[in-house]
């Protein structure tokens, strides 16, 4: 086993347009070039977004959904990619669970998956929760 480091130089855009109260829309663009030899040099990463956020649910439940498109370069290789995240909240509760999807739309990227899923359960420190009367 060897550990490594790579240097990269990188830039980051991230406009974002909120529709309403709960509903943004916007695009997020990321640029890294790696300082190191036979590393691949350069990658683009650029992705359309939106967010749907504070969706309620009965007894104090609610969902936020966060749907994306993207596009990956890396060097002379590049595809095209659909991710989506969907959060399920309970008010005042320090727990929530998550579920994340990546499909390949199209791609040229030999390591790229054609579907992958994660789920989550998060526990949130820090946070006083109390019933306020």
């Amino acid at each position: 086993e060897i550990i490594t480091t790579q240097r990269y130089l990188a830039m980051e855009l991230s406009p974002n347009y909120f529709v309403a109260k709960n509903i943004s829309i916007g695009m997020y663009y990321l640029y890294g070039h790696c300082l190191e030899e036979d590393e691949i040099k350069n990658t683009h990463f650029l992705t359309l977004n939106a967010n749907f956020s504070n969706i309620k649910l009965p007894n104090q439940f609610y969902i936020r959904f966060v749907p994306q498109i993207y596009y990956l370069k890396m060097d002379e290789n590049d595809g095209f990619y659909f991710t989506s995240s969907l959060t399920l909240v309970r008010r005042d509760f320090p727990i929530t669970v998550s579920a994340l999807i990546n499909n390949t739309i199209q791609t040229e990227i030999s390591a790229s998956k054609n579907f992958i899923w994660n789920a989550s359960l998060t526990y949130t420190f820090s946070k006083k929760y109390a019933k306020v009367q």
